[in-house]
Parts: C-alpha cells; structure tokens; sequence
C-alpha cells in the first residue's frame, strides 16, 4: 500500500474475461500521460457491488505498475466510480474473490434453480 498510486482517467475499452495476462478483467484507460492497461481482477466482484464500467466513463484507480511478459500492467487495488469504491485486491496485492452464498439462501437459490429440471 505504501508505493500504492492513483490514476484518473477515461475509460477506452473494457474486457471482462481477458486473455491477456493476468487472466481477468482489462480497462484500458486514457489518463494525461497515456494509455494505461488496468488488471481489475474477477469482474464478479464489481457486479456484486453493482458497479458497471463502460466506455467514455470517467474513473479512478489505486494501485500498482507491474511488468507481466513484456507487458507493463496498472494492478488496481481499489475502483472508484463518483464516491462509490470497490476494493479488487487486498492490502497485500492479492487479487480478491467473490462472496458466494451460504446457508439456507444457497441452498433455496440452488432448489429454485433446479425446478423444471430433470434429475
């Protein structure tokens, strides 16, 4: 967190499930120095926080630069959209996963899921 740094941008391109190392979801984003590509990790985690980036969007991230293959890639720890904030990545850098549900909600969603179904 301490070399952590913040980019502001445009939003140019948004890739969900990149094949581009890191694996994962891509922004490329259009700043006042250049094109930056952004690694934002699992996009479950933005659609459970009911975040939706777009094209032409105006965003922030926090986070670091890393040299991945050949490639120079912004590892963003935190999304921020107007005063929303998602965080990706712990404080650590490890890329964060999703909630998954539990419990009696699992198990009703599951049933639900399964009616009409044969088994």
């Amino acid at each position: 967190m301490a070399n952590d740094v913040s980019l502001q941008g445009s939003i140019l391109s948004y890739t969900e499930n990149s094949k581009t190392p890191p694996l994962g979801t891509h922004v490329l984003l259009q700043t006042s120095s250049g094109n930056v590509d952004v690694h934002l990790g699992d996009a479950r985690l933005l659609q459970q926080a009911k975040v939706s980036l777009t094209q032409g969007m105006s965003v922030r991230f926090v986070g670091q630069s890393r040299v991945i293959g050949k490639n120079t890639v912004f590892l963003a720890r935190l999304v921020q959209v107007g005063s929303q904030v998602v965080a990706v990545r712990s404080n650590h850098g490890l890329p964060l996963t999703p909630r998954v549900e539990r419990g009696k909600a699992a198990a009703k969603n599951a049933s639900a899921s399964l009616q009409g179904v044969a088994r």
